[in-house]
């Protein structure tokens, strides 16, 4: 577990997570996975130098990311790791809604909130998506398509030529998700094809707003 040397009430204060949904080992691990992602994108964070959840520290104001060299790989405000862990359940709700919506109705019968059950009922794809979102994996995001769609629709009304341009970063954009969203089935696959941890079902209900 990351060590921290603040109180248990401090930690509660530094996370957006309720208490009566997951343990606070849960929560740290979720509150890692934020972090790392923060990190990776500020060229922080390596493949083959890795930041470990059981050495790296919540601290009043900042996570430090550290390896199994104990050396301190990256330092995220707190903020900024307890925002990125709300877009961690946006993108959940997101990449989920879509297959739990095509699921046989006999599926959903009698269920209250998204299951287990359901989930290995979807393709392989968004099973690998929500293991790596609720087990602070790296993972790829498309993000939003109506987003993408209404800025390229504004930029083609403005002007062709940055509507065009857009909409061939948003071709590249997409063939490099098919690529890293592939690397990470396979990846998935490697590791026993896993379920998301039971704080997963919990906090990424896909039912709440």
């Amino acid at each position: 577990m990351a060590s921290s040397g603040s109180s248990g009430a401090d930690f509660a204060a530094a996370t957006p997570i309720e208490q009566r949904f997951i343990s606070r080992a849960e929560g740290e691990r979720l509150l890692f996975g934020a972090a790392a992602d923060l990190a990776r994108q500020q060229g922080l964070l390596q493949a083959d130098n890795p930041a470990l959840f059981e050495q790296s520290r919540i601290g009043q104001s900042s996570y430090a990311l550290v390896n199994e060299q104990h050396k301190v790989l990256a330092r995220i405000p707190l903020e900024a790791a307890r925002k990125r862990l709300r877009q961690r359940v946006r993108i959940a709700r997101r990449v989920l809604r879509g297959p739990l919506r095509k699921l046989p109705a006999v599926a959903k019968q009698g269920q209250s909130g998204f299951t287990v059950n359901q989930l290995r009922l979807m393709d392989e794809e968004p099973r690998a998506l929500a293991w790596a979102i609720g087990s602070a994996e790296a993972f790829p995001d498309r993000g939003s398509r109506l987003e993408h769609g209404l800025i390229t629709a504004g930029l083609l009304c403005l002007c062709v030529v940055p509507g065009l341009w857009y909409g061939g970063v948003r071709i590249k954009q997409r063939r490099l998700y098919k690529e890293e969203l592939k690397s990470l089935v396979s990846r998935w696959r490697s590791k026993g094809r896993p379920d998301p941890p039971d704080s997963f079902f919990r906090l990424y209900a896909l039912t709440r707003r």
